[in-house]
């Protein structure tokens, strides 16, 4: 699972500066400056992603530390999209309330850990016409995220097991 963290920040990475040589990215100044924001923001999230390993002594005697703020769901969900749009894989659109922000008082690593294997995996396991789609709505007093792709699913009989530890389909 570890690795499955690290990749996503590297390939994206990997993604904009292929994305800045390749396709003239270094011509458009608009264009360079979003893809080296976007790296910026994954070399951060890399780094807080080793924190975690170094303290992960901690988590394997169920005692995580989780580092509280607040922030904007949304924001975090858009900036997490444009990542699968920056790679190429497929579309993905995110629609949210009108109001456009979602405060949440989260870890924001875990938070953004989550978002990232679910688009991760919608993108893994669809056909190459990738669709995605991504709500971000208030209801009350909460946020209700949604993810809908059009990926081949997990089984009836494998999705009891999904919350086990390690558990893979």
């Amino acid at each position: 699972n570890m690795t499955h963290e690290f990749k996503t920040p590297i390939a994206t990475v990997s993604a904009a500066m292929e994305a800045l040589v390749s396709f003239d990215g270094l011509a458009d100044k608009d264009r360079s400056l979003r893809y080296i924001d976007i790296s910026r923001k994954e070399i951060k999230r890399l780094s807080g992603l080793v924190e975690k390993v170094l303290s992960l002594s901690i988590f394997e005697q169920k005692k995580i530390v989780l580092n509280k703020e607040t922030f904007d769901a949304f924001h975090l969900l858009g900036e997490t999209a444009q990542q699968y749009i920056l790679k190429g894989n497929g579309r993905v659109s995110v629609d949210s309330d009108p109001a456009g922000s979602a405060y949440v008082y989260a870890d924001k690593l875990h938070f953004q850990n989550v978002l990232n294997n679910l688009l991760d995996n919608a993108v893994k396991y669809s056909e190459e016409d990738v669709q995605i789609e991504l709500k971000c709505a208030r209801e009350g007093d909460y946020i209700v995220l949604s993810v809908k792709d059009n990926g081949i699913g997990i089984g009836k009989e494998q999705q009891k097991h999904i919350f086990e530890k390690f558990y893979r389909v």
